[in-house]
């Protein structure tokens, strides 16, 4: 549509030089004869083509509707406003907390295993892992308690798996640390084993419903 309003104006204009100034040369002769068939001044004829086609165009973006732009708009809005907290799914805190311990996805040689009864629900075992991957599952087991109600206690055992190179309890106590802070917790080493005591735990694992 742009272009047919240029090609008008410019149109109008050579035919308007063309017949009202010039009307000597051989192309102001043969417009004055199409002019004169026509019964109108072509230059008139263009400045009015030109004329609607500028109206069209400003009609059609006044009432040319946007709601892609609108929705893109909402949904910027919507995702910069803070989600409402949601309340864990799928059954009580617990057999949520246990379900999500079964898709850590551990590597070889590491699996988690929850105890009904005691001061420890969860124990992390590692057989025969390199350090590397004992780290990778000591890793992952961290990020999980930052999802979950904090226990008490939790234990990692270690069963054949050779020594990194630093002290197990140094290596658990840094896994933590990417968590949640030194101050919330302690580690202390035993004999196979890793001993992780959280100093501000969940109310809700002393209850009565936390063992069944």
């Amino acid at each position: 549509m742009k272009t047919f309003t240029w090609l008008t104006i410019l149109a109008g204009a050579a035919s308007a030089y063309f017949g009202i100034y010039d009307r000597q040369s051989s192309v102001a002769l043969e417009l004055v004869e199409l002019e004169t068939r026509l019964g109108t001044p072509l230059w008139a004829i263009c400045g009015v083509s030109a004329a609607l086609s500028i109206g069209l165009q400003i009609v059609r973006s006044a009432l040319k509707p946007a709601p892609q732009n609108r929705r893109r708009n909402f949904d910027r809005t919507r995702s910069h406003q803070p989600s409402a907290p949601q309340e864990p799914t799928g059954g009580t805190w617990l057999e949520v907390a246990i379900s999500s311990a079964k898709m850590i996805p551990f590597p070889s040689g590491a699996r988690l295993t929850h105890n009904n009864h005691g001061t420890v629900p969860f124990d992390l075992h590692l057989e025969h892992a390199p350090p590397e991957r004992c780290r990778r599952a000591v890793t992952l087991l961290a990020e999980w308690v930052g999802t979950i109600p904090l226990p008490a206690r939790l234990r990692i055992h270690f069963k054949n798996c050779p020594e990194g190179g630093s002290p197990r309890h140094h290596q658990v106590a840094g896994a933590l640390a990417t968590v949640m802070p030194r101050s919330e917790f302690k580690v202390t080493s035993g004999l196979d084993s890793v001993d992780i005591m959280f100093l501000h735990p969940d109310p809700r694992w002393a209850s009565e419903d936390a063992g069944t």
